[in-house]
């Protein structure tokens, strides 16, 4: 299967913090995978590496065979819609819009609008379009953010804790859109939530500090503590997959 993701031997230090150490793994074409871990484990800095944000002191990172930096434009990026400001007041269809912009200060042609309301209609918040983000629910600004990334037509797509402070019916709804692009694009998890990851998800890749990849399954009592400090089913760290260089 298609590689479109190698990170291959990269570290990176904040200063002399040592954050990420030797990781070494890639990620296949359509795959559904999440990045777990403790927090300060190198999880979201990992992701800002693949998304070119920065810069690798050691190994190298590709994207469909092109580096990182260049590569990003084919990944679409959703943050957690709590760090946007609550009172910004700008709609949903706006927030859509922005991820057609591909400069600052760009301005929207008929095609991004076009294109805002497809995936607007796609991703079922239709009924939103004209309201502020600011008095939506969890689940229907995840949901909208999910919407900004597809604008910009990503072949792979990134979500930072997409279930982090919404409501089961919501989980359960961003499960079902999630699937549904997994059948077009590859999808990467950054995720406190064990339960959600280890019903939906295919491979783990579990970060602290270090990079190991894993099956679905169970996570044993020890790891499962570390992570979260409770049992769960999760990842079996006796089954590690393994990654050929060919």
């Amino acid at each position: 299967m298609k590689r479109v993701i190698k990170v291959e031997n990269v570290s990176f230090s904040y200063g002399r913090e040592r954050v990420i150490e030797h990781a070494h793994f890639h990620i296949e074409e359509g795959s559904f995978a999440s990045f777990i871990g403790p927090n300060g484990g190198g999880k979201t800095t990992l992701a800002k590496l693949i998304l070119g944000i920065l810069q690798p002191q050691e190994g190298h990172i590709s994207i469909f065979g092109m580096p990182a930096k260049e590569g990003r434009k084919l990944v679409g990026y959703v943050p957690q819609y709590s760090h946007y400001d609550a009172e910004f007041p700008i709609s949903v269809h706006d927030i859509v819009l922005m991820g057609r912009l591909e400069k600052p200060l760009g301005f929207y042609s008929r095609k991004d609008r076009e294109v805002a309301d497809r995936i607007i209609r796609e991703v079922d918040i239709l009924e939103l379009k004209n309201k502020p983000f600011s008095v939506l629910s969890g689940g229907q600004k995840q949901r909208v953010l999910i919407a900004r990334a597809l604008a910009a037509n990503p072949e792979i797509l990134i979500l930072d804790e997409p279930t982090a402070n919404i409501d089961p019916t919501a989980e359960h709804r961003l499960y079902s859109l999630l699937t549904s692009l997994n059948e077009t694009m590859t999808i990467i998890l950054i995720s406190h939530d064990l339960e959600f990851v280890s019903e939906h998800v295919e491979k783990v890749i579990c970060i602290d500090r270090q990079v190991y990849i894993h099956p679905t399954g169970e996570l044993d009592h020890c790891k499962t503590n570390r992570y979260l400090g409770r049992q769960i089913l999760m990842v079996n760290h006796k089954k590690r997959l393994e990654e050929t260089d060919d």
